[in-house]
């Protein structure tokens, strides 16, 4: 399998050269993608056909794609491309004969007409916050300041520029100079995948200024081996004084990033195809601390502008995973009617509720004896804040080991003696204030 990632300049002339009938360049491409044709059939094991079966049905719209894909309409070949492997596998599914693949091919279909259906959404349509932040990252880039290194935007998304997007060659700026380096080779030695709107460039740090996972890296990534600064962030959110911070489970500092821990057996979610960040419950931020006799989990949701319309996501397979451990569950309140339909199934309470699932099952097994749950939410993310106070904490047996805060107030802590007489932090919290905070957040 290919293991070299492609620029899109190389991609383009490995696909101009298949169409004139260059075979070698075909099977390059090919096995380059047969990973993502993986990722889509692993979402269909278990209705009829085998793993085995659907890959291979996959592969055949792959090769349709790459035989069809015209350059000159602007799209990048990666979204293109999933649209003719889910196509062979659905069609796959329906001529299977199975009643469970038909019906959820014909589930799919009406969903993914209902959604070409929507307009595509414009700047007004997006929450109040969302706009203010885009703006502010737009003006930045514009007055060409620092915290941008001199980066362009107007980037493609979804084969248009925007402004919100930036160049592919300088998607890499989106990340605080001090840590891109370390932060690449992190996700790359940990096999994560990194997070894009169109999932045309899973191998690349998004380009989106509005991304919570580089928002997230932003803030965090820098004091991942600082003890004291980790304490200190702990201590604002949770107001328990740690005793120690624990090595992360993966040996690489304190904090580990998109978390999964053994999800196919705790949480009944088939690995195959999955990696940490892709396909599977994963958690933004992980740390491990201990206080008296007491080892503690700590997951770190991390949300930036995100806001959600309500979707539910009930189907056989999630009902299968997730509706026993949550009757199960000592911190989740079973709902009245049945876990089917109920709050659980509707982001952003379904992801959060995975995470609980996880931690409690970590529990069980011995590898801590309690967890927090801490959300972080910007203040002026007024939506999305609303949304976890009313419909996720009321559910919560025990409210106080849930924690919703905003970014800027959890890392206050490294705005006081004695974090102002280490110069890196210093220079992260000018980053962070220059970039993101919305209130003059300044040293003592």
């Amino acid at each position: 399998m290919e293991n070299k990632l492609f620029t899109w300049e190389e991609e383009l002339e490995l696909l101009t050269k298949s169409q004139f009938g260059d075979s070698e360049a075909k099977n390059r491409l090919i096995q380059y993608y047969m990973r993502f044709v993986s990722s889509i059939a692993k979402k269909y094991f278990g209705f009829g056909l085998t793993s085995e079966v659907l890959i291979e049905e996959g592969k055949i719209g792959l090769i349709h794609a790459i035989d069809k894909f015209n350059k000159s309409r602007g799209f990048k070949f990666a979204p293109y491309a999933f649209w003719w492997i889910r196509q062979s596998i659905w069609q796959a599914l329906k001529e299977s004969g199975t009643e469970d693949g038909k019906a959820l091919v014909c589930e799919a279909e009406k969903q993914s007409k209902a959604k070409r259906k929507r307009k595509e959404p414009t700047i007004e349509r997006y929450t109040k916050f969302y706009t203010e932040q885009a703006i502010k990252q737009i003006m930045l880039i514009d007055n060409y300041s620092p915290v941008f290194d001199g980066a362009m935007n107007g980037g493609l998304a979804y084969g248009k520029h925007s402004p919100k997007i930036l160049r592919q060659e300088d998607r890499e700026k989106n990340l605080y100079n001090a840590i891109r380096r370390d932060a690449i080779r992190y996700f790359d030695d940990s096999n994560i995948q990194w997070w894009e709107m169109d999932s045309s460039s899973i191998n690349d740090v998004p380009a989106h200024v509005l991304s919570s996972q580089v928002h997230c890296l932003n803030h965090l990534f820098a004091i991942r081996k600082n003890e004291d600064a980790i304490k200190a962030i702990l201590y604002r959110a949770t107001r328990r004084c740690f005793d120690a911070i624990l090595p992360a489970l993966d040996g690489n500092g304190l904090i580990e990033f998109e978390f999964t821990h053994d999800n196919k057996v705790l949480l009944g979610e088939d690995a195959t195809g999955a990696c940490r960040g892709s396909l599977c419950t994963s958690i933004d931020a992980m740390i491990r601390a201990k206080k008296d006799n007491d080892i503690y989990l700590i997951p770190i949701e991390w949300k930036y502008t995100e806001s959600y319309v309500p979707k539910d996501k009930t189907n056989p397979i999630r009902l299968k995973r997730y509706a026993t451990l949550i009757e199960k569950s000592e911190q989740l309140i079973t709902p009245q009617d049945g876990v089917a339909y109920s709050i659980y199934m509707q982001e952003p309470q379904y992801e959060l509720m995975r995470q609980t699932l996880l931690m409690e099952q970590m529990v069980r097994n011995g590898e801590a004896t309690k967890f927090i749950h801490i959300n972080v939410i910007p203040n002026g993310n007024t939506d999305l804040r609303q949304q976890v106070e009313n419909n996720y904490i009321p559910n919560l047996k025990d409210k106080s080991l849930f924690v919703c805060i905003d970014p800027q107030e959890l890392l206050e802590p490294l705005c006081e003696e004695p974090f102002t007489k280490d110069e890196n932090i210093n220079n992260l919290i000018e980053y962070l204030r220059t970039r993101y905070f919305t209130s003059n957040l300044t040293l003592l």
